[in-house]
């Protein structure tokens, strides 16, 4: 018997991106169910972004903190034709996923935390005092990573790079859940939030 035979598994990530997880699942024998509680969008104005992707050669770092923050920089990295323009500043992941879709786009990942979260990468990103440090990040991202880089004494430029919007309620998805799941998936705070929003306390 598989480790999670039978189990039915709520999978709360954009559609487009819950295709890897669900096949990890059914290959353990659950059943996973899709019920998307985020929608991932392009920004309305990227001249923020754009200004910092003309200015790489100041910065010292750039964190990444999740996949679509890479592919949404890239993405404008491309449109904006800098990809040459400049070598790209040491480049930090936090986690191996992350770090997994930078390499293909040709760049090592100096810096993975062992601990998956943003403020691990505190321990390990070392000395910050006075250096220029990008974080591309979602318009809803968590400011505890940028807040303590700037008590450390960085110059912090935490910039948007793509919205998280709440999605649609999937009424396929809802029904399976009032049918009963064993566990349910998170992989943000906003997929919690809007979950809530969605279903209900």
């Amino acid at each position: 018997m598989t480790p999670l035979s039978g189990k039915r598994i709520l999978v709360t990530r954009p559609r487009a991106q819950a295709a890897d997880l669900c096949d990890k699942l059914s290959a353990l024998g659950a059943q996973p169910i899709i019920f998307p509680t985020i929608e991932i969008a392009p920004l309305d104005d990227y001249s923020s972004l754009d200004r910092a992707i003309a200015s790489l050669d100041k910065y010292h770092w750039i964190v990444f903190t999740s996949v679509n923050g890479v592919n949404a920089f890239w993405e404008r990295l491309n449109i904006v034709g800098a990809m040459h323009a400049s070598p790209l500043p040491k480049v930090a992941a936090i986690g191996p996923t992350t770090a997994l879709v930078l390499q293909q786009n040709g760049v090592h990942a100096e810096l993975i935390p062992d601990e998956y979260i943003a403020e691990a990468i505190l321990e390990k990103i070392g000395d910050v005092k006075d250096k220029w440090i990008l974080l591309p990040r979602a318009d809803i991202a968590r400011e505890a990573l940028a807040l303590e880089l700037f008590n450390r004494g960085a110059i912090v430029h935490e910039i948007a790079v793509y919205r998280t919007l709440p999605s649609v309620i999937d009424p396929n998805g809802l029904a399976e859940l009032q049918r009963g799941v064993d566990v349910i998936t998170f992989t943000s705070s906003s997929t919690v939030r809007n979950f809530v929003s969605l279903v209900g306390q």
